[in-house]
């Protein structure tokens, strides 16, 4: 699967600089990475910093005990400017 990122608020500290650690994020997952590119190029004119991020992840059980899974991201994160 594939996690398409982007960040959607930036918002401005006193000086006008932005404030990083307030911004806001968004994503939306796929199934196959054509989806996931076509849309993080959607996805592209609202981002804050201009470029988005698309990265491939694995859903992997918790340790033996405990219920559900969590996201393990596997290879690189690839930015769509």
């Amino acid at each position: 699967m594939f996690e398409v990122e982007w960040c959607y608020e930036l918002p401005q500290l006193e000086d006008g600089s932005a404030d990083i650690d307030a911004a806001k994020y968004a994503s939306r997952d796929f199934q196959s990475h054509t989806a996931a590119l076509r849309y993080a190029r959607k996805m592209l004119p609202k981002d804050c910093w201009g470029s988005v991020r698309v990265t491939e992840f694995e859903m992997v059980p918790y340790e033996p005990g405990y219920p559900g899974q969590f996201r393990e991201y596997v290879g690189e994160v690839e930015t769509v400017e």
